[in-house]
């Protein structure tokens, strides 16, 4: 019964009929003009959220704003339409269309209000699994866009089908125009009423509102959860450090006990592993936050202690009015002040030449594409992190590290991992060309990066961050700059766009297509054909400059992570015996990983390996009781 509406002055007074009963045109005139211009507004600001989403490249490849764009489709289809069809009716004074415009209006109100509900169900449901391993300690791993796309089909194919229902010939609700407004699902009779509200509205309304309250309720739930578990933690990080100082005097007597236990046959090995000290297995097992963070200071202090030659930065203020990237003979470098934000810029030189070290124009080219590149990206990190441009500090290798003195270029390269120790941040600039832009598209690891991955000295600075992250513990903030889009056409890369990374938009207004992407996350994973010693050198004599490093860095890790328990030395395991890592069981591998498995950084490098590390820790009924008779002494 599409449009089938009953005059303002009818008689019927049953319960269907009102519903079918239209006012005076005059106010209905009123109700779609005001319809009109609401609907208009927010089918234009749905759209240009769909259209803003859907032309940036980087904001479409993440899972979460295919959803947000699955929100805003609905809601612009609904309003669109609303806006035509009251429109039309506005103008024309009464109903325009009569029963098609009516059966066309039922669909897309009831596919836009149910296919929008919907999807904020499945929002939620993902907000509830990311609070659950907030609560359990476990990391998220967000939807596939297979999963998003297979999430949305599923939700609009039922919409549909809930949108089909009332102008097909099955007996629950149909369409008609309520109260000779707009048409959507009305009940005719007895049993369209009982269809209604048992199937119908709860399968548009009820049920999704149940299970957004359900879902957001248990993310609630789970975060105060989680909220209540770091509180434990600090009160038992307060509580453990009245004890550390007891635990550290014990130390010895447990490490020793543990050892009889094993020297009586529990455990038999060459030599036992447990020697008194900070660096034990067992120490470690049983180490408090407080001397977990005191083992990471340590560590720090090393990193520093390798230091030939002081830390010298640019101020972001000099490096910008200087117009290109200084050399050291430039000498706008200072010493590094207490209250500096350094940020560490690693890089791949871009000049023609062999080396950099004759003159500014061969770390840059004759364009300065890195000079301005860099410019932008050190202002786009300081706003993404809040930081004060004034405090700002730039470390960069060909301004810092002296060029003309070979000690002391030497020097500053033996200082890396100090100088990395003391820095926030690492940016990586990305050079403007089809093939390296579309490296960055793809790129989750600087390793990936196109000519910077597969060079030394590139590699080295990046593994040394990764080392650095892993021992104390902290996020490591390495982002790459440079022009971000999905690379077709080469074409495009005017001078301007690999300039100023801008290109003529709509309207003659100029779009960015740069980007800072964060390069790094998790554990610190370098393959054994990624590491330092294996890249790419101009100077092959600077192999073994990075070997040397390599070491360095590899020896202040292996003492001070508190994950890293490397297993038995070669002179220590039977040959036929296979190395044990500890690190196997908590996602590290083992140094004689094959060449294709990933390795963590503290056992890739073939050429120095510890002389005595203990065995693998074997623990035993008798080691435990020993150590509770310590503990209660």
């Amino acid at each position: 019964m599409p449009y089938d509406t009953l005059p303002h002055d009818t008689a019927f007074v049953d319960r269907w009929s009102k519903m079918r009963t239209r006012p005076e045109n005059s106010a209905l005139v009123t109700y779609w003009g005001i319809w009109f211009l609401t609907a208009a507004v927010s089918g234009f600001a749905n759209l240009f959220i769909i259209i803003l989403i859907r032309a940036k490249p980087h904001l479409w490849k993440k899972p979460f704003n295919k959803y947000v764009v699955s929100l805003a489709f609905p809601d612009c289809v609904f309003s669109i339409c609303c806006a035509v069809t009251c429109g039309l009716h506005f103008m024309h004074g009464t109903w325009y269309g009569g029963a098609v415009h009516c059966n066309i209006q039922n669909v897309y109100v009831m596919f836009g209000i149910t296919a929008s509900i919907w999807m904020n169900v499945v929002v939620a449901r993902q907000i509830y699994l990311m609070a659950d391993c907030a609560a359990r300690q476990q990391e998220y791993a967000p939807p596939t866009s297979r999963d998003v796309m297979t999430h949305i089909l599923g939700v609009y194919t039922f919409a549909m089908v809930i949108a089909v229902l009332p102008i097909s010939p099955w007996p629950g609700p149909k369409a008609n125009a309520a109260r000779g407004m707009a048409c959507l699902p009305l009940e005719a009779d007895e049993l369209s009423t009982i269809l209604m509200w048992t199937l119908y509205l709860p399968s548009v309304l009820v049920v999704p509102v149940l299970l957004l309250a359900w879902y957001f309720f248990g993310a609630y739930r789970l975060l105060l959860r989680h909220q209540d578990m770091k509180v434990a933690q600090c009160r038992i990080s307060k509580a453990s450090s009245a004890f550390s100082c007891t635990f550290s005097k014990t130390t010895s007597e447990v490490n020793s006990a543990a050892c009889s236990a094993s020297r009586e046959g529990v455990t038999k090995v060459a030599s036992c592993p447990y020697e008194a000290g900070e660096h034990s297995p067992l120490f470690r097992a049983l180490l408090p936050s407080e001397l977990v963070a005191s083992l990471r200071v340590q560590a720090v202090e090393e990193m520093r202690a390798t230091e030939r030659t002081p830390m010298t930065v640019v101020s972001y203020r000099d490096f910008v009015a200087h117009g290109s990237v200084p050399r050291s003979s430039d000498r706008l470098q200072r010493p590094l002040g207490e209250s500096d934000i350094t940020v560490f810029v690693s890089h791949r030189w871009w000049g023609e030449a062999a080396s950099a070290r004759d003159g500014n124009r061969h770390v840059d080219n004759d364009q300065l594409y890195k000079f301005q590149i860099l410019c932008r990206g050190l202002r786009k990190l300081s706003k993404k992190h809040g930081l004060d441009l004034e405090k700002l500090a730039i470390w960069m290798d060909f301004a810092c590290i002296e060029q003309d003195i070979p000690e002391l270029l030497l020097a500053g390269v033996e200082s890396l991992l100090s100088y990395a120790s003391r820095s926030q941040f690492i940016l990586i600039p990305v050079f403007p060309q089809p093939a390296a832009v579309q490296a960055f598209q793809d790129a989750e690891h600087p390793m990936d990066l196109l000519d910077y991955g597969e060079r030394g000295w590139c590699r080295l600075e990046a593994y040394v961050f990764l080392c650095l992250g892993e021992i104390t513990g902290r996020a490591v903030s390495c982002c790459g700059y440079g022009l971000l889009f999905q690379c077709k056409d080469s074409k495009v890369f005017g001078e301007e766009f690999k300039a100023l990374g801008t290109k003529q938009g709509c309207f003659g207004f100029k779009s960015s297509y740069e980007q800072l992407k964060p390069l790094m996350g998790g554990s610190a994973a370098f393959k054994r054909e990624q590491l330092p010693s294996s890249g790419k050198f101009t100077v092959e004599s600077d192999r073994v400059l990075i070997l040397a490093s390599e070491a360095r860095i590899q020896n202040v890790y292996c003492r001070h992570n508190p994950h890293c328990h490397s297993g038995a030395s070669q002179s220590q395991r039977p040959r036929d015996s296979q190395p044990v890592c500890a690190g196997c069981q908590t996602a590290h591998l083992c140094p004689d990983a094959s060449a294709d498995h990933p390795v963590p950084v503290l056992q890739q490098s073939a050429q120095v390996v510890a002389a005595e590390q203990p065995a693998a820790l074997v623990w035993s009924p008798a080691a435990t009781q020993a150590l509770l008779r310590v503990l209660s002494a």
